[in-house]
């Protein structure tokens, strides 16, 4: 009866859980990841690598620098005027196999429902499979699901909680992968799929050999289930960018240091610390000890979120903010489970030791379970004064946004943006221009050949925007109008519009 209870308890939660996920999602292409994501989507829905860049009639395209005319969250491709996603395509697969059934508008909000509901069972079973009991396993979930990061991602359109939910079920598979090659196979092809979504999550594959226990035929199983997904991959990098280990990503290998180290450290341990608590770090390093000295599940776990987490800290853009600490999310689900796991050996500790000491194991029990509330209490408390889940609902702006300024322009209009381009992109139909991109003699030539061509300019600015805009032309644009945060501005003495 009382099994009954607890899963049906937990059921509740799961599926309370997913319909709050369900109501919160955003679903817009806004900024240049939920763009980039849903640009690449609706390419690949449409059974293409690649699209041509929309050109200004009368404006020679070729005479301007690659990616004048390309919006946020896509890069120039190979092929002249042309553009591809920058962002890797696991996320957008994901976004366009769902559209087939139910549209590409609706398609971000079941994809972040699967992936919590994933993560959270996937979490679970990992949990049982480390001989955790009912009870601790449902309070490592719980900690997983307050996380902030964790709220925040889930109503996001970003590959942060679906890079998660993979990596946790490569690892769930792995460990049962040593028995049976069908699991290890299965642990191959979601690591696969995991680097499709993410390719720094190839960062697991120490873990997984781990979790495989070194069987040389439950390596080769596993490699097995992942060469498709990875050749895949290597095949759509080379059509897309020309190398099989050539991403849309361009520049970061200079931002990977070991200089960034202490920095990175001190960022993510500072921001762990205020999002978990202090309690639990201490418990994952009590974790780390044991597994040096041979625990083989914290050696997992540990193995899981120090490649992840270390790589993170030698990225300089790592430290930029709270938010980024998004970067470890594939790795929390190893980072909690390893606290909780490390306070259930201390209590078992506590009650060896001090077995004919009633009140000290009392005390001791009650510090460890102090420790792990405190982890809930402190991740509440951000969850609820930074309004995490409201977040994802944030760029609805832009679809609005583009509708409204789409009206107001003449047929022949080219539009000047930078932080709504991708956004214009997706739901509009209007050429854009990078004026990010532009220098002052490029600008100058382009109004030139604008104004040559009859062609009206317009810009639709952000928040982001405004200050950049006005330094580079002051009061060279006249202000048309507003909405919420976008504005609508035209060149002055620009050339009379055409009615559409």
């Amino acid at each position: 009866m009382a099994t009954r209870s607890f899963t049906a308890a937990a059921a509740a939660a799961l599926v309370a859980g997913a319909v709050l996920v369900a109501r919160f999602s955003g679903t817009a292409a806004g900024g240049a990841d939920s763009s980039g994501y849903l640009n690449s989507a609706r390419i690949l829905a449409a059974w293409e690598l690649h699209e041509r860049v929309r050109t200004i009639p009368g404006i020679e395209a070729d005479a301007y620098p690659a990616g004048t005319f390309v919006p946020l969250g896509m890069r120039p491709g190979r092929q002249p005027l042309t553009a591809v996603p920058t962002y890797p395509p696991g996320l957008p697969i994901h976004l366009a196999a769902a559209s087939l059934l139910i549209g590409l508008g609706r398609a971000p909000v079941a994809v972040n429902v699967v992936a919590w509901i994933a993560g959270a069972v996937l979490l679970y079973r990992l949990a049982r499979l480390l001989a955790m009991p009912r009870s601790w396993c449902l309070t490592t979930v719980l900690a997983f699901a307050l996380f902030p990061l964790t709220v925040l991602q889930s109503v996001r359109v970003m590959s942060d909680l679906l890079a998660t939910a993979w990596c946790t079920a490569a690892v769930v598979f792995a460990l049962r992968g040593r028995r049976r090659t069908a699991y290890a196979v299965a642990a191959g092809a979601s690591f696969g799929i995991a680097v499709l979504v993410r390719p720094t999550d190839a960062l697991l594959a120490p873990a997984l050999a781990v979790a495989l226990g070194g069987s040389p035929a439950a390596l080769v199983a596993a490699a097995a289930g992942a060469a498709p997904l990875l050749a895949g991959l290597g095949l759509y990098n080379l059509a897309e960018y020309g190398g099989v280990f050539t991403t849309g990503y361009t520049g970061i290998a200079p931002l990977v240091s070991l200089a960034n180290l202490p920095t990175g450290l001190l960022h993510f341990g500072r921001w762990l610390a205020a999002f978990l608590g202090a309690p639990a770090l201490a418990l994952v390093g009590f974790g780390l000890v044991r597994a040096v000295r041979g625990d083989r599940r914290q050696a997992v776990l540990l193995t899981w979120a120090g490649a992840i987490v270390g790589f993170y800290t030698l990225y300089e853009q790592s430290v930029y903010g709270w938010w980024r600490l998004r970067f470890l999310l594939p790795a929390l689900p190893a980072i909690i489970l390893s606290a909780v796991l490390a306070a259930r050996e201390l209590r078992a500790l506590a009650a060896e030791r001090w077995r004919a000491r009633p009140l000290v194991r009392r005390l001791a029990t009650a510090a460890l379970a102090a420790g792990l509330l405190w982890a809930f209490g402190v991740s509440a408390y951000w969850d609820v004064t930074r309004r995490m889940w409201e977040i994802g609902k944030s760029e609805d702006v832009y679809p609005r946004c583009v509708t409204w300024s789409e009206r107001q322009l003449p047929a022949n209009a080219a539009l000047l943006a930078m932080q709504a381009s991708g956004a214009v992109y997706f739901y509009g139909r209007s050429p854009i221009v990078r004026y990010d991109l532009m220098d002052e003699p490029t600008y100058a030539r382009f109004v030139a050949d604008a104004r040559r061509a009859r062609v009206p300019l317009y810009g639709l600015l952000f928040r982001n925007d405004r200050l950049e805009f006005d330094r580079r032309w002051p009061g060279s644009w006249l202000r048309l109008g507003g909405l919420e945060e976008a504005s609508l501005w035209r060149l002055r003495e620009a050339a009379a519009p055409t009615v559409p």
